[in-house]
């Protein structure tokens, strides 16, 4: 591990020394600790290296795409500590569905689903989608369901609890 820090009131230590490649990137593990539990979570090596692709540029200039997906936000991991307070679901009970709205790296629902929900992850690139369900197979969890949005459109079969 070269880095040790904490976020939010999550603790964090990355691996940045792996050769490992996933849908094209260097991929970078984050493990992250959250009530007691430490997630794995997988994304691009260097975030900032994604402004020099040039699909991103080509994006950028349809419709000013970013790849903020890349980069783990501050406020996910205040949400996951938040989502961690939640009550398991319990054995033989209807896990209640969740959605993660612009899910990036996935923490979040992946601390909902680690507690038992139904979990929806979303996000307008498939690429942050493929390495949420990456970060799932990492940590021994149920696989969310994951969908591709446009935050531009409305989904009338999108509904959650």
């Amino acid at each position: 591990m070269d880095n040790n820090q904490a976020v939010g009131g999550c603790h964090m230590e990355t691996d940045s020394g792996s050769r490992e490649r996933f849908r094209g990137y260097p991929v970078l593990e984050r493990h992250l600790t959250v009530a007691g539990r430490t997630y794995v979570l997988c994304g691009p090596a260097n975030h900032q290296d994604l402004l020099d692709d040039p699909a991103v540029a080509q994006r950028f200039e349809q419709d000013e795409y970013m790849p903020y997906w890349a980069d783990l936000w501050p406020a996910a991991t205040l949400l996951a500590e938040e989502v961690a307070t939640w009550e398991p679901v319990a054995d033989g009970t209807e896990a209640p569905t969740v959605l993660e709205l612009g899910c990036g790296l996935g923490l979040v629902g992946l601390v909902a689903a680690a507690r038992g929900y139904r979990v929806t992850v979303s996000d307008y690139d498939e690429d942050a989608l493929a390495f949420v369900l990456e970060s799932a197979r990492r940590n021994g969890i149920a696989a969310p369901s994951t969908r591709l949005l446009d935050w531009r459109e409305r989904y009338a079969d999108l509904v959650v609890d």
